[in-house]
């Protein structure tokens, strides 16, 4: 069994959902919440309907180059990481020629409690340390949605890696029809992954691109 295996064991040991599908690299797993399930662009919007479901995307890697992730991550705690996840997820649209979506400021609040909450916690999930979901966590920024998804994700050193994991994982996420994302990153040397990644998508009725 190598390294790899035993960090893939240890996350699905301790995160409180149901995989789908797991892999040394990625893995898929499914969280209950008070949203409906999302809505894809181009299809008919399905009803809500009472078992709500989000989808969360978990991406992990194994050793990193150490001089390669220090290098990485002091360049994201300088540039606008936000911004690059913007554009990434802009550029993935565009080759569906999917109309482009925007930062809501709201909504990447409630994404960064999430991410460094995990940090903090040395966690990979949709379920924050306290219990609180991302249903909480967008109330708790006074966001109405009737439809939100949410990406976590752990050990990438880029915005390209952690977007290329949930491309491969799960991209009809990145592709559905929410006009508002909120990017969430935390960076901590000491846990575990290091580098910590959340990303909310929501239709956020009534917020702007601000």
């Amino acid at each position: 069994m190598t390294e790899d295996d035993v960090e893939v064991e240890w996350i699905l040991d301790r995160l409180p959902c149901q995989f789908g599908v797991a892999t040394i690299s990625a893995a898929v797993l499914s969280c209950v919440t008070s949203l409906p399930t999302p809505k894809v662009q181009g299809t008919t919007a399905m009803k809500a309907f009472t078992s709500m479901l989000a989808l969360a995307v978990v991406a992990l890697v194994g050793s990193t180059n150490a001089i390669e992730a220090e290098s990485v991550s002091r360049e994201l705690q300088v540039a606008d990481y936000s911004t690059k996840m913007l554009n990434a997820v802009n550029a993935k649209r565009a080759e569906k020629g999917l109309a482009a979506v925007c930062i809501n400021t709201k909504l990447m609040k409630a994404a960064q409690v999430l991410a460094e909450d995990n940090a903090n916690s040395n966690r990979i999930s949709t379920v924050g340390s306290d219990g609180s979901t991302q249903a909480d966590r967008l109330e708790a920024q006074n966001i109405t949605a009737t439809s939100a998804a949410e990406l976590v994700g752990a050990g990438y050193v880029s915005v390209d890696r952690i977007i290329a994991a949930w491309m491969k994982a799960s991209s009809e996420y990145i592709y559905a029809d929410y006009p508002y994302i909120g990017p969430g990153y935390k960076y901590d040397k000491t846990k575990q992954y290091k580098h910590y990644w959340v990303l909310d998508l929501s239709d956020g009725e009534g917020e702007t691109c601000a």
